[in-house]
């Protein structure tokens, strides 16, 4: 640092509390791994340091220079005041009773301090910090004389959370922290400790809805949407809670309120309702919303718990809603799908939301039982690489549809163990597989074969059924593909060549095969209607 300083010598003085600190710093150095010359050393720094501090602050020195010192010496002493920690074996914590709290409640926080060194600490302090409007009153002491080896002390504070306090926001600062200053040596040292798991004011009564994203079609729209909600007393006791479902002008729910009994604090519960829209519902997005009261206290939200090794536990607080798109949809009678998951979508349960019979087929379902039984067989994207029993049995899937099936293939990677013969025609995946995708969503998409049914039977696809996509249209294109196949679909990112094997399908032998590049995993879930009648055709196709 002193190289940096220009003085015209009236400002020497900071250039010898500098020079100083350096020389300070060295023999710190010099006498690990000695913890109690290290921390002697380290509190000799701590005094020059505040003499430096004093220096600068009088100084004449340039603005500039004077900011710049005066930040770097700041760092230098949250530096020492760790060192300090880690050479006196200090270990200082914040314990809450709990990390879930709810606004209004009342808990306790327990901040420790123990010495597992030989430096004698003195004049210990133990301060609570809590965000404005809190309360926290300390039931004991917060101040020791002294704090030897192998010495814990500790004072507990009651803390208050007002009604309205803030909910957890999971990229914010702990709500609650800790002051623990000590002497030694004759210097002071500053400690700040938060809890070592988050600290959370969380929804009284966290609810999710279940589904919590469906379709309502428009032709059936006198058939009931079954809806669960599921609720988690965060609050601190036994409590009571009355449930209800807020649902769109003109619709109906059953029943209107459901009244639920929690024994203690974490206890979860359940309850259905039936919601059934007006008897004239438009095509459009609808949003069903759950309501828990007792007395003044109203929760309209969740709380998902997220819990990881490497993150600890977090929270993410969501609105506790259903969201609803209602359009047409036809759906064959007495359809039956077998879907073979990669566990990288789950869009067979969304059909299964339609009212569709799918079953998902086990390993051991596509080796040895009777595939025939299924109307189509779906294979999740990437299939062949984490389903390994496909490639071995990949010969009964072609006879499945050879027979009559109706064989669905979504995308694939070169990588995922790919080759083009596992397609009855060959199908040649593109590489580099970044220059064969599509990743503008409102990109333009030519239908190159209107007449087939896959855009005809059992919905009418129309151009507004390639509005509202999202994120990307198709991914991992292929290059090359049997002229066996109907290239269904061209569809390109603007100023870039436009693919035509985006969507492919073919007759073979009695049945139909069917590769498709479009993100359907994307769609689906996002409740794309196109999308969704267009995977309705694909999955309906009959020779």
């Amino acid at each position: 640092m002193a190289k940096e300083v220009e003085t015209k010598g009236k400002d020497n003085k900071v250039i010898k509390d500098l020079r100083s600190l350096h020389k300070d710093a060295d023999e710190v150095i010099a006498a690990y791994p000695n913890f109690a010359k290290v921390a002697r050393g380290v509190h000799g720094m701590k005094a020059d340091l505040q003499t430096a501090l004093t220096d600068v602050t009088a100084s004449d020195l340039q603005k500039a220079t004077k900011e710049d010192l005066l930040y770097r010496l700041h760092v230098k002493e949250e530096q020492l005041n760790k060192a300090s920690m880690e050479a006196a074996s200090v270990v200082a914590k914040v314990k809450p009773a709990t990390g879930e709290l709810v606004a209004g409640q009342t808990t306790k926080v327990v901040v420790t301090a123990y010495s597992g060194g030989s430096v004698e600490l003195n004049k210990i302090n133990m301060n609570l910090n809590v965000p404005e409007g809190w309360t926290a009153k300390p039931t004991g002491a917060t101040s020791f004389e002294q704090l030897r080896y192998n010495q814990t002390v500790s004072t507990t504070y009651d803390v208050t959370i007002p009604k309205n306090a803030a909910e957890f926001k999971p990229y914010d600062v702990s709500i609650l922290s800790a002051n623990v200053t000590y002497e030694a040596f004759g210097t002071s040292t500053k400690l700040k400790v938060v809890p070592q798991t988050a600290v959370a004011i969380l929804p009284a009564y966290s609810m999710s809805l279940s589904p919590s994203a469906t379709v309502l079609n428009t032709l059936k729209s006198d058939e009931p949407v079954p809806v669960k909600v599921t609720v988690r007393n965060y609050t601190p006791d036994a409590s009571k809670a009355s449930i209800s479902l807020n649902v769109p002008e003109g619709w109906s729910v059953e029943p209107a309120v459901e009244e639920l009994s929690f024994a203690s604090k974490g206890e979860t519960k359940s309850v259905s309702f039936s919601v059934k829209a007006s008897s004239k519902v438009a095509v459009g997005k609808y949003t069903v919303s759950a309501v828990a009261k007792n007395g003044d206290i109203v929760s309209t939200e969740g709380a998902q718990v997220i819990e990881y090794p490497h993150i600890g536990k977090t929270y993410l607080i969501q609105p506790a809603e259903l969201k609803i798109q209602a359009f047409d949809l036809t759906i064959p009678k007495n359809l039956k799908v077998g879907y073979v998951s990669s566990g990288f979508d789950n869009i067979d349960q969304y059909l299964r939301q339609l009212g569709i019979d799918v079953v998902k087929l086990e390993a051991k379902d596509i080796q040895f039982g009777d595939l025939s039984q299924y109307d189509t067989i779906v294979l999740g994207i990437r299939a062949y690489a984490f389903r390994p029993e496909l490639i071995p049995s990949n010969q009964r899937l072609l006879n499945y549809v050879e027979n009559g099936g109706n064989l669905v293939v979504q995308y694939h990677k070169p990588e995922d163990k790919w080759t083009p013969n596992l397609a009855p025609f060959p199908i040649k995946i593109g590489e580099p597989l970044i220059k064969w995708r599509v990743t503008d969503e409102n990109s333009k998409v030519t239908v190159l074969a209107p007449d087939s049914p896959m855009f005809n039977y059992p919905n009418k696809i129309t151009a507004e059924d390639w509005d509202g996509w999202i994120q990307d249209r198709s991914a991992y294109n292929p290059a090359q593909w049997g002229k066996e196949y109907t290239e269904l679909i061209s569809n390109g990112d603007p100023g870039e060549k436009e693919f035509t094997g985006t969507f492919l399908t073919a007759p073979y032998g009695k049945g139909i095969y069917t590769y498709s590049s479009l993100v359907w995993y994307r769609e689906i879930p996002n409740l794309v209607p196109g999308s969704i009648r267009l995977f309705v055709n694909m999955i309906s196709q009959k020779q």
